[in-house]
This record gives structure tokens, C-alpha cells and sequence, in this order.
């Protein structure tokens, strides 16, 4: 779930409106097949799996495989934070 700095801590809020982001070209950096024709992989801190997956614990460096065809109301996050 993605938080509105408005619905944050203030303190919170104000590091993250000073965080430089990068910018990136439009470019590909290599070309190849229509995004379409490729397999795409989503990598994230927030703990996301699926129900009746075994829970990320802290310092866990695990992953857990998510299929395409999971729907969203069967996924459920065990990593805490802010965002």
C-alpha cells in the first residue's frame, strides 16, 4: 500500500521530500523484444506473499515467488514500515 506523505508523520514526510530521485532516459538501455514478448520481475522490500505463505521475519532474505494470476485481495504484507 503506498502512504500520501500528507498521511505521514511529519518528520517522516519532510526526509522523503528531501530525497534527490534519479531521473532515467526513455531510452532502453539494450535493445530486444516488445515489452509484451518479455518476462518481467518485480522485486520489493515490503514483504509482499501470498496467504498461506510462511510470513517474512526480520532479517529474512528469502523470497516468495508471486503468479501472475494471483489476485490482489491474496496477497498480504508481513514487513511493517511507514510505506
Amino acid at each position: 500500500m503506498v502512504k500520501r506523505l500528507s498521511d505521514m508523520p511529519e518528520v517522516e514526510a519532510n526526509h522523503l521530500r528531501r530525497v534527490e530521485c534519479p531521473s532515467y532516459d526513455d531510452t532502453p538501455p539494450l535493445p530486444g523484444k516488445p515489452l509484451a514478448h518479455r518476462r518481467v520481475v518485480i522485486i520489493s522490500t515490503a514483504g509482499l506473499h501470498r496467504r498461506g505463505d510462511r510470513p517474512f521475519r526480520p532479517g529474512d532474505g528469502s523470497y516468495r515467488v508471486i503468479p501472475a494470476e494471483t489476485p490482489a485481495n491474496e496477497l498480504v504484507m508481513s514487513h511493517i514500515s511507514v510505506n
